[in-house]
């Protein structure tokens, strides 16, 4: 499974212990139920798949479990198997594993500025290429961006490959950055920006972004797209099944 899947079931308060390598004798001879759970990069529908199609697949990590008695084990199953299943990009929704300061705030964004292209490019190599960040984090919090943005016609195979390709470019500067976007979300939805920078920023700092805001309020041209006209690329969009 997912680590995914994992953190999910984890939240729903089960009772199961963790325990180290080579303990598992002592805990089984004294009457506990000991299990084994590889943690794959995959969602498990695609691992299926591939086990299907004869690849070889290596877990991540193996994560050992201790249950109390059986039927503790059991209800932990149980939960598993009702999400395992579910597509990577939903875990990742549920389990919330991705950056909740970045993904609250680009969710603010009006869907005609990641309509644009070069936005949408400007945005990856801007997560991509963040320092100090997971990059595993910052790869599946773009995803479930545009996952928000583009409903139904979101394809999480597409945009984790343009996420990949586009992101690395450090050919020409990135026009986009957290003050930007900001200044976009605060534009485009003003309470709901207000309420997100009261969740996730301090009194002191709200006040001077505030100030600074009012002085550099987006124009129209802003919020609709940002221009870089260096750069003769043409990232993907991401639609379903379909990349341009």
């Amino acid at each position: 499974m997912h680590k995914a899947v994992f953190e999910i079931v984890a939240r729903d308060g089960l009772n199961f212990k963790y325990f180290k390598a080579g303990e598992h004798i002592d805990l089984m001879n004294a009457g506990k139920t000991v299990v084994f759970y590889p943690f794959f990069e995959c969602s498990e529908i695609e691992r299926q798949a591939m086990k299907a199609n004869g690849e070889i697949q290596t877990p991540k990590h193996i994560l050992r479990l201790v249950f109390g008695s059986e039927n503790e084990f059991i209800l932990f199953d149980e939960a598993v198997h009702k999400v395992e299943f579910d597509s990577l990009i939903d875990l990742i929704l549920l389990s919330e594993d991705s950056d909740k300061y970045l993904y609250d705030l680009c969710c603010l964004l009006p869907k005609r500025w990641l309509d644009d292209k070069q936005n949408l490019w400007n945005l990856a190599r801007m997560f991509y290429q963040m320092p100090g960040k997971n990059p595993a984090i910052m790869r599946r919090t773009y995803a479930a961006i545009l996952r928000f943005h583009h409903g139904e016609w979101f394809c999480e195979q597409t945009s984790m490959i343009s996420y990949d390709n586009d992101g690395p470019n450090i050919r020409y500067p990135i026009q986009v950055d957290i003050r930007k976007l900001k200044a976009i979300a605060g534009g485009a939805c003003h309470k709901a920006y207000q309420a997100w920078k009261l969740k996730y920023e301090s009194k002191s700092e709200t006040e001077s972004e505030t100030e600074t805001e009012t002085e550099t309020e987006p124009t129209e041209d802003e919020t609709a797209k940002i221009p870089d006209k260096k750069s003769k690329k043409k990232p993907s969009f991401i639609l379903k099944e379909k990349m341009i």
